[in-house]
């Protein structure tokens, strides 16, 4: 799988956690001063069952993903 850059893309990252603390860019805020800093809200009250989980992996994997 190769992204808009044409880097070969070959992993795959996915939360199975309502609540993630990994601190990364996608769904921390961006300013800095916030003394306590929290995963933002993003109003999700859907989540994805174990199948559908399944499913996607699966997918992902015969566009090349390896881990």
């Amino acid at each position: 799988m190769r992204d808009k850059y044409n880097r070969n893309i070959e992993y795959l990252r996915v939360s199975v956690t309502r609540n993630c603390n990994l601190n990364c860019i996608y769904c921390m805020p961006q300013n800095d001063s916030d003394k306590e800093k929290q995963p933002l809200n993003l109003g999700c009250k859907n989540f994805l069952t174990p199948s559908e989980y399944n499913s996607i992996i699966s997918e992902m994997a015969q566009l090349g993903i390896k881990k």
